[in-house]
């Protein structure tokens, strides 16, 4: 009986370690989400505070409470200084982690099919013949 406790034990332990390192993922990715959603020229108020609170997060250097940046990382295998660097330098760089939205092309193609179609009409305004095509 003590060893079958004991197996239980030890895989309550894993799945346990799974989900708080599945957690600890999401932060991560929320914070880098958060930076740079943030840094974008449409960023809204709410946005740019959020990219301050993750910027805030991580590069605080105590590693004390369970979540901090440091402990996340190390448990994930990832070294905490060299992230840190690399997003100081992306951040310091002004560029963005993401591709632009393709809704802004969209947006300039319908614009200038609107144009187009404004021109037609006035010269179909100003030489009637046009109009008769």
């Amino acid at each position: 009986m003590a060893e079958t406790s004991e197996a239980n034990g030890s895989w309550e332990q894993v799945r346990d370690n799974d989900a708080l390192r599945r957690l600890m993922i999401a932060m991560l990715r929320d914070a880098l989400d958060c930076l740079s959603a943030g840094s974008s020229n449409f960023a809204s108020n709410s946005m740019r505070k959020e990219a301050r609170l993750a910027a805030q997060w991580i590069a605080d250097r105590d590693d004390e409470p369970l979540f901090s940046f440091g402990n996340v990382c190390e448990t994930l295998g990832i070294n905490p200084q060299a992230l840190r660097e690399s997003l100081n330098d992306w951040v310091g760089s002004g560029k963005r982690l993401v591709r632009r939205s393709p809704v802004v092309h969209t947006f300039v193609r319908s614009e200038m099919y609107s144009r187009r179609r404004s021109r037609r009409r006035r010269s179909e305004e100003i030489n009637p013949a046009i109009a008769a095509d």
